[in-house]
């Protein structure tokens, strides 16, 4: 609800409203909520360094498959190697490879291995609350009264959901490294 009001209100405050970029937030929660009900499941069924490994390799295939259609569409398939010449871009590729991809990649699967797709997904909320944040710190953005009041509800729902959820029975309680030891399933 916290995530759904900042969104309307910063669109009640723009003179333009943007369908695209609403449309995408909702194909990206709809796709996000699709990845930790399958995830939820499969990480019972296969390792996590195996369920990482293979959602980073497709992610690599997809992206640089999309790259090169483009490269090759707009005739400059010459220069799809070019920004590996810079240290800027390798610096951010190994950044948003490694920290942002593989490392969330890996933390989600763990969480979903032990905590409920429902839990869990309750935490990707947080993700508005950074980005404001982050706004504020580094691109020195405006924060507002709805903002405020949007991620105290997200805090609330946050809170809630897992104060209010139930403690897991003794019976299904893992240890830290029993996800980590899963045998794939011939």
């Amino acid at each position: 609800m916290g995530v759904i009001f900042i969104f309307v209100m910063n669109d009640l405050q723009l003179a333009a409203h943007s369908l695209k970029g609403t449309i995408l937030i909702l194909l990206s929660s709809i796709a996000a909520a699709l990845y930790n009900v399958v995830a939820r499941k499969v990480t019972k069924q296969y390792s996590l360094f195996t369920l990482t490994y293979l959602m980073t390799f497709f992610g690599f295939v997809a992206f640089n498959s999309m790259a090169v259609i483009n490269h090759i569409i707009n005739q400059s398939i010459s220069s799809f190697l070019l920004p590996f010449t810079s240290s800027a871009f390798i610096i951010s590729i190994v950044y948003l490879g490694v920290l942002s991809s593989l490392l969330t990649a890996f933390l989600s699967n763990y969480a979903l291995s032990i905590l409920p797709a429902s839990k869990m997904s309750v935490f990707s909320n947080l993700a508005t609350l950074i980005t404001i944040i982050a706004g504020v710190i580094f691109l020195h953005e405006s924060i507002h009264y709805y903002h405020v009041i949007g991620a105290m509800i997200i805090l609330a729902g946050v809170i809630g959901t897992n104060y209010f959820g139930g403690i897991q029975s003794k019976n299904n309680s893992k240890t830290f490294a029993d996800p980590l030891l899963k045998r794939e399933v011939k």
